[in-house]
């Protein structure tokens, strides 16, 4: 099951933010550990476990790094350069598999 907070600044930089649950829109959110640099967050609410990475629920990349594959792939880039750009650009490399999901769900193949 994939969790996530929402919220619209960056909680290290600006620790007096508030922060909400993407699930529940709850604010009784705390901090819950770290993974891979990125703070975590418990919703005492729903009880969901999250990091404010900006994606949407239930993704674990952000919406604008799927927009730029989904650009790229539209001017005909074929998967590995479209990697090495958003690895480049984002700091993230998704798998063949996670480019052609996204591909394969706009065109209403999944």
């Amino acid at each position: 099951m994939s969790k996530y907070i929402s919220t619209n600044v960056d909680c290290q930089s600006q620790p007096n933010t508030m922060v909400v649950c993407k699930s529940c829109g709850s604010n009784r959110v705390v901090r819950y550990g770290s993974y891979k640099g990125r703070q975590k967050w418990l919703c005492r609410e729903c009880g969901r476990v999250s990091t404010a990475n900006g994606a949407k629920p239930g993704m674990r990349i952000p919406a604008e790094v799927v927009a730029d594959a989904k650009a790229l792939r539209k001017m005909g880039l074929p998967y590995s350069k479209i990697q090495e750009k958003l690895g480049r650009d984002h700091g993230i490399r998704p798998s063949t598999a996670t480019l052609h999901g996204w591909f394969s769900k706009e065109r209403g193949m999944k």
